[in-house]
């Protein structure tokens, strides 16, 4: 009888501790770092800034090139969304895409895409897995409990505070535009690799090709628009120009329009590094940008 009150006793007490706990993460919740499914903090902050808004005129895709190089602000007579994401490939493009925008028709899609060639296989793009685990998250009963929802937060309370100040950072606009290369200073070439065979890999083209089909039954128009970008030596024009082509050729085969901005050769002084712009460099690139679209819908309206 003594041990089964000691016992009672002992459980009392868990209880107790874990309810003053739960009370107490409960009234600090709002303060304290909240976890994200997100796998990176630029489709986080994106998807908090496009939840329940699918009303745009024109989206950007592409690499961290593209999300810094134009400035929806900037555009003339649209509302357009730079929807761009570092360390993205057409393959996870095509993913993020298709989780993020689905009610507007008719709209205008630019996806931007390097001077180089992506090589790289479903299995190689990360952020692909991530877009879907995030999207496809299913709640559990367990996470009305504040124990539960907060659970390993001391331990990783660093990671997770500084993403937090990330993604409530002033580095985006509200419009998905990155402004972190504003202000910074030139910080010379790339090394980039071998130019390699001039062509895109099969998961990629078909991830083009998926986007492609995306856009069309929305009754839109979609863009193939080549990023500016400094290659340098490790760039022979003869190989740049043949994966060009061939990129112009996948867009007349989808019914896409095909824009090359690498080729205009932008004034050195607009970059950052390789392929970043300043903020001068990105008011010029915009109003190139601008422009093409207004010649966009005049076509259309021919």
């Amino acid at each position: 009888m003594v041990k089964i009150k000691r016992l009672a006793l002992v459980a009392l007490g868990v209880v107790t501790v874990l309810g003053a706990a739960e009370i107490m993460l409960e009234s600090l919740g709002d303060h304290l770092p909240q976890r994200s499914n997100w796998p990176t903090v630029e489709t986080e902050v994106k998807d908090l800034q496009l939840k329940g808004n699918d009303n745009w005129d024109v989206v950007f895709l592409g690499s961290s090139v593209t999300e810094s190089a134009v400035d929806p602000q900037l555009i003339d007579g649209v509302r357009a969304y730079n929807a761009a994401l570092p360390f993205s490939t057409p393959i996870s493009n095509e993913v993020w895409y298709r989780t993020e925008f689905s009610g507007q028709p008719g709209r205008t899609v630019v996806l931007g895409l390097p001077a180089r060639p992506y090589r790289e296989s479903i299995d190689d793009d990360l952020l692909k897995s991530g877009i879907e685990t995030a999207s496809k998250t299913e709640t559990s009963i367990l996470d009305s409990l504040s124990l539960y929802r907060f659970r390993g937060f001391v331990a990783d309370w660093f990671d997770l505070s500084s993403r937090e100040r990330s993604t409530h950072s002033e580095l985006w606009t509200q419009f998905g535009h990155q402004t972190v290369y504003y202000e910074r200073s030139v910080t010379g070439d790339a090394e980039f690799p071998p130019y390699g065979e001039p062509r895109m890999s099969a998961d990629v083209r078909e991830a083009i090709i998926g986007l492609a089909d995306v856009v069309h039954r929305q009754g839109g128009t979609l863009v193939l628009m080549i990023e500016p970008t400094r290659l340098g030596d490790a760039a022979p024009s003869s190989l740049v120009d043949t994966y060009l082509d061939s990129v112009r050729q996948l867009a007349h085969e989808v019914g896409a329009r095909f824009w090359d901005t690498y080729s205009l050769g932008w004034d050195s002084s607009y970059y950052v590094d390789h392929s970043h712009f300043d903020r001068t460099g990105t008011e010029a690139f915009t109003e190139l940008v601008s422009d093409l679209l207004a010649e966009e819908v005049a076509s259309l309206h021919r």
